[in-house]
């Protein structure tokens, strides 16, 4: 939404008097904000910008970080003692000079007193290279263009990440051996109808969907209108996967799972939301599946609830994905023991309508459970044996695996991208 001239100077004298605080009880202060041309600040690559650069502040700052939010954009303000502004300055140019984001982000330097630390050279223009102030000077480029240039730099670059994480949490589940029937690089565990090399070709299939899922959400943050979007690039996927498979289910429940979370992701980017607030809108996202989506009547999982009250992944969806943030909060590293603990988690912790069908009986299905939620720390020798019982029985735990994969994407996201933890119109110290 376009601001008012004079909205814009209000929300910038805020930020000054801000900064004028944190001076008071900092030796250094750094105010990050995206480069926004025109009246409107607000926009979605405005907090995508800051969210992909806050991880490089320097770690140690002095005060929590203040989150500003108003008509000039959002802005985050560090405060720093025992590193001088021209260090921090040094770091803060380095950062802009090489992360692929850097040319939209403007990271003044503050010291105690005195106007913000200045550049030895002048930051080059978006489009041409010139020296920016000359294409400012003689208003080489419209606002248009100018405009164009930031939305296309940070969508292209969060589409790129987004499809390189996907990648890389699909192969941290699908690598992790053993793995209690699952499918592995060295085994089919108990499917003998799938192996590594298709479950390869089934994840390079979905992802270009799966990407546009969280640029949906950017575009859509409203959760009524974006479910629908999600349905049908998640139909877009299913049909890429089993041309890529020849018709064997690989990632269905993966689509519908991380195809939510991403859109949830594209969401709270969209309206420059919370992480915080990623359970509630993954429930506002599926609070319409009971309904929309429920299975036919002729499938084992809709037979399970009618008959027992077995909500599935559908419950464990209307319920904001406990169970996965549960998993991600395990993979501070990302590794074969954490991964494998994460696993032991999610099957404890879900209702898997696949296992029951392999199982066959509650008896079964339940014992299952029971003895791979036993494992209470990370024991080659166990997990092996865990892993041929469950072979030797053809049992099998899709489901858990799925959320494996979302809580591996969720954990890696994390890693790169920053949502601030409150933005705020005012602060006061």
């Amino acid at each position: 939404m376009n601001a008012f001239p004079d909205d814009i100077l209000q929300a910038r004298e805020a930020r000054a008097e801000t900064i004028t605080a944190l001076r008071r009880i900092g030796e250094s202060v750094v105010c990050l904000r995206a480069n926004v041309p025109g009246p409107d600040k607000e926009i979605p690559e405005a907090f995508l910008t800051i969210g992909f650069f806050l991880p490089l502040l320097p770690p140690n700052a002095s005060e929590p970080l203040v989150f500003l939010q108003g008509a000039d954009g959002p802005a985050v303000l560090a405060t720093y003692k025992g590193l001088s502004p021209s260090e921090l300055k040094k770091r803060m140019i380095q950062a802009e000079d090489t992360h692929p984001l850097g040319r939209f982000v403007d990271a003044d330097v503050f010291g105690s007193e005195g106007p913000s630390l200045s550049r030895d050279s002048q930051r080059p223009c978006w489009l041409c290279g010139a020296p920016v102030w000359e294409c400012t000077r003689r208003k080489r480029h419209s606002l248009g263009e100018i405009l164009a240039c930031l939305q296309t730099g940070v969508r292209t670059y969060l589409e790129t990440q987004v499809d390189a994480l996907i990648a890389a949490a699909l192969q941290d589940e699908l690598t992790l051996d053993p793995k209690f029937g699952l499918v592995t690089p060295t085994d089919s565990g108990s499917h003998p109808d799938m192996d590594y090399g298709l479950m390869k070709r089934a994840g390079e299939a979905i992802r270009p969907h799966l990407v546009r899922m969280v640029t949906e959400g950017i575009r859509y943050p409203d959760p009524e209108s974006l479910f629908p979007r999600l349905k049908s690039l998640g139909w877009e996927a299913e049909i890429a996967m089993r041309r890529a498979t020849g018709g064997i289910n690989a990632y269905k429940g993966l689509i519908f799972s991380l195809g939510l979370l991403l859109g949830a992701l594209g969401s709270l980017i969209g309206r420059g939301g919370r992480y915080a607030e990623l359970p509630d809108t993954l429930r506002a996202l599926t609070a319409q599946i009971r309904w929309d989506a429920q299975p036919s009547a002729s499938t084992f999982g809709s037979q399970a609830w009618r008959e027992h009250g077995f909500g599935g992944i559908r419950r464990e969806a209307a319920a904001g994905f406990p169970a996965l943030f549960r998993a991600a909060a395990k993979l501070e590293t990302i590794d074969s023991p954490s991964l494998t603990m994460a696993l032991v988690g999610l099957i404890g912790d879900l209702e898997d309508s696949v296992l029951l069908k392999r199982a066959g009986s509650w008896e079964r299905y339940r014992e299952a459970k029971e003895r791979i939620a036993a494992i209470r720390f990370y024991d080659p020798v166990l997990i092996r044996d865990t892993t041929q019982w469950a072979k030797s029985l053809h049992l099998s735990f899709g489901g858990a695996a799925d959320l494996l994969a979302c809580a591996a994407f969720l954990s890696r996201f994390s890693r790169i991208f920053a949502f601030g933890p409150r933005w705020d119109q005012s602060f006061a110290l």
